[in-house]
C-alpha cells in the first residue's frame, strides 16, 4: 500500500516516519531480481528508494567487501578477512560530494541496504572509482578510495566474485 504525500493515514497504518497521520514516505521502485547484469547492480533488498545517489551518506559508514557467491546469498556466514574488506566514514564523504548521474553505476550505491556488484561489472565500474580519486580532499579519504579500487581491480580478475557495498 502506497500514500500520496499530505494523504490521512488511518491510525493502525501509521508507522516509522509519519506524524499525525500524514504519510512522509519514499517511493520504492520495483525489486528487478538478483540475477546480475552488466547493465545494472544488484540490489540486495525488495526495492531501491528513489534519489538514493542525493542522500547525504550520513549514518553508518558504508563498508565495501570483496564476497563469493556462498558469502553473498548467506551460505558461508563467516567473517570476511580484513584483507578484503574497505571504505569507512570518508568513503561517505566522497560518494555524497560525487555522485551525480555522469556516474551510472555507483549513482546506484544505496546507503541504506547492501548493493552488489559481479567481477562482469567490473569493467564499467573501476572507471567511475578511479574518477572518485579527483574528488578527494584529504590524504585519507584518497587512502580509502586506493583501497576501494584495489578491491575492485582484485573482483575483476576473479570469477564469482562481488564488490559488495554494505549500508547500514
Amino acid at each position: 500500500m502506497s500514500f500520496r504525500r499530505g494523504a490521512t493515514v488511518p491510525r493502525s497504518k501509521r508507522g516509522h516516519g509519519e506524524r499525525g497521520g500524514i504519510a512522509a514516505f519514499t517511493r520504492v521502485r520495483p525489486f528487478v531480481g538478483i540475477e546480475a547484469r552488466p547493465d545494472r547492480p544488484v540490489s540486495l533488498r525488495m526495492g531501491l528508494r528513489e534519489g538514493a545517489m542525493a542522500d547525504n551518506f550520513g549514518g553508518q559508514s558504508l563498508v565495501v567487501e570483496l564476497r563469493d557467491e556462498k558469502r553473498l546469498f548467506g551460505d558461508d556466514r563467516s567473517r570476511v578477512p580484513d584483507t578484503d574488506r574497505g571504505g569507512g566514514g570518508e568513503l561517505n564523504t566522497v560518494l555524497a560530494r560525487a555522485l551525480d548521474d555522469s556516474f551510472p553505476y555507483l549513482r546506484y550505491v544505496d546507503p541504506h541496504c547492501n548493493t552488489a556488484f559481479s567481477y562482469l561489472q567490473m569493467q564499467p565500474v573501476l572507471p567511475e572509482l578511479r574518477r572518485l580519486q579527483g574528488f578527494t580532499r584529504s590524504d585519507r579519504e584518497s587512502r580509502v578510495i586506493a583501497r576501494v579500487i584495489e578491491l575492485a581491480e582484485r573482483c575483476a580478475d576473479r570469477v564469482h566474485c562481488y564488490l559488495v557495498f554494505l549500508g547500514d
